[in-house]
This record gives C-alpha cells, sequence and structure tokens, in this order.
C-alpha cells in the first residue's frame, strides 16, 4: 500500500477545508481568491488560476468534493504513483481554469470557484491508467467499477453546479478531464500500446468537446455586445474593448439574481459587493 497517495490526499482536503472556511468567513478573501476574468487579464493576478481550486462556493460543494477526492486516494493507493496523482489533479485545476477563463473572456463579472477541475482531472486520469478497476465506497458493501463512479460524480457535480441557472456550467470539469488526460498519457505512454481505442476515444472526445464548446460560445455571451449609456468602456490590453457596469447598473444586475436566485444563491463576494452598493450614497 503507498500511503504517500493517502497522505497526499489528506493534506490536499487539509489545504481546501482550511481556506475554504476562511473564504466562507471572509468575503475579501474569497474575491482575492476566486477565479476573475479582469483579476488575471487585465491585473495579471495568475495565482487565482490555483487559488480559486481551493475556494468553495459553499458547505455541501466542499464536502461533495473532498468525499470524491478520499475515495479515489484510497482505492487507487495501491496502483497510482504520486508523482501521477498530483500531476492529474493540479493539471486538472489550472486546465480547468485556463479553459473556464477563455470561455469567458468577454464576460466582466465570470468568477469561479471549486476544485471541480481538479477532481475531473484526477478521475480522467484514473480511469485511463487502469480501465478495468472496481471501486468500492464507503456505505456500499459491494464493488462496482470505478468508471461508472467516476462518470457520476462529474455529472453530479456539473448539475448541482448551477441549479437555478438557465444553464449549468462545464468548462471547469472538460478542462480538467483534458488536462488531467493528455497529462497521463505523456507520463504513461505504454497505455496508447495497451488500450489503444480507449485513448483514441479519450482524445477523439476532447477534440469533439473543444469545438462543441468553441461553438456554443456565442449562444450565451455577446462577443460584440451593444455600448450604451451609462456603460462605460474600458480598454482592453490596448486591443479590443469590453463593457464595464456602472455602480447602478451593477446593482440591479445584483437585485436580478437574488429574484431569480434568491439571496442564498449568491456567492459570499456577491452578497458583500450587494451590501456595499446598497449603502452607497452615490447611487
Amino acid at each position: 500500500m503507498q500511503l504517500e497517495i493517502v497522505v497526499a490526499s489528506l493534506l490536499l482536503i487539509i489545504a481546501n477545508c482550511l481556506v475554504a472556511i476562511r473564504a466562507f468567513r471572509d468575503p475579501a478573501f474569497y474575491r482575492k481568491c476566486a477565479l476573475h476574468v479582469d483579476g488575471v487579464l487585465i491585473n495579471k493576478q495568475y495565482a487565482r488560476l490555483i487559488s480559486a481550486g481551493f475556494v468553495h462556493k459553499n458547505w455541501q460543494v466542499l464536502f461533495f468534493n473532498m468525499f470524491v477526492l478520499l475515495c479515489f486516494a484510497l482505492s487507487y493507493r495501491e496502483q497510482m504513483m504520486l508523482h501521477s496523482f498530483f500531476l492529474a489533479y493540479m493539471g486538472g485545476l489550472l486546465g480547468g481554469n485556463l479553459l473556464a477563463l477563455h470561455v469567458h473572456r468577454y464576460d466582466t463579472y465570470f468568477q469561479s470557484t471549486g476544485s471541480s477541475g481538479a477532481l475531473s482531472g484526477l478521475i480522467t486520469a484514473c480511469l485511463l491508467l487502469f480501465p478495468g478497476h472496481q471501486m468500492q465506497l464507503f456505505f456500499l458493501p459491494l464493488q462496482l467499477p470505478a468508471w461508472l463512479i467516476g462518470l457520476a460524480a462529474i455529472l453530479y457535480s456539473l448539475y448541482r453546479l448551477e441549479p437555478s441557472a438557465s444553464r449549468f456550467r462545464y468548462e471547469e470539469h472538460l478542462g480538467g478531464m483534458i488536462a488531467g488526460g493528455c497529462l497521463s498519457l505523456l507520463l504513461h505512454p505504454h497505455v496508447l500500446q495497451q488500450y489503444p481505442l480507449m485513448a483514441m476515444g479519450f482524445m477523439l472526445a476532447s477534440v469533439v468537446f473543444l469545438l462543441v464548446c468553441r461553438v456554443q460560445l456565442p449562444t450565451y455571451i455577446d462577443l460584440n455586445p451593444p455600448v450604451e449609456e451609462p456603460v462605460m468602456i474600458q480598454l482592453y490590453n490596448g486591443r479590443e474593448q469590453r463593457p464595464l457596469m456602472d455602480k447602478e447598473s451593477e446593482l440591479n444586475f445584483l437585485l436580478d439574481e437574488v429574484a431569480r436566485k434568491g439571496l442564498n444563491g449568491l456567492d459570499p463576494s456577491q452578497r458583500s459587493r450587494l451590501e456595499e452598493l446598497s449603502q452607497d450614497p452615490e447611487i
């Protein structure tokens, strides 16, 4: 039994819990760590690409993600090497956030948190390297195929991500799956010979998903939004223009979100910003 995998997963769980608990209590810290388009593209705060993976929206998301991480770490502790485990997790985290950043690069108010990309990368790596592995969860007396549990975990995290929105976000999961899978194939090229159909299927699916992602982009992001008063314009990297809301428009946007999701549907940074704008005498 390789205790390194178990120890590494416990350290990741502790780090996630410590950062998430502080973010729950400190909205400013939550905003500082979250993946934010302007924070990365304009202010060059590249640490957000990593820190966002340790901040979670609520306790339920934190518990579910850490439970999945522990289950896969315990199940694959004898088969997986420590460097493969770590690279799949961190590669999935970075790959998922990079894809989300690219897809939402024109969405000024987009922000994202959570370790869904990291877990998607880890799950994909486990399934590619050990496709016939059986897993046993804590509360079930029987073993199930690892691919079935991994697929169920990813699908559940997708649908519980934005339960009240008109669409769910998938970029972190997709980017994490592609990054984790590609890194695993690079580190273990024997998989291409041992399971050629599975490896080719993964690569083909990755290309198709990326193409679909690009095709669907205009359906929910207007790349050329109309500029109306009192919207301000900011020059982006000296090349492109992006719309920025003034305070009144931002307040109206947040109030619409409250009407649609309820106050508890806002993340800590949005609730803090709503309270700040509500007390602004200039509005």
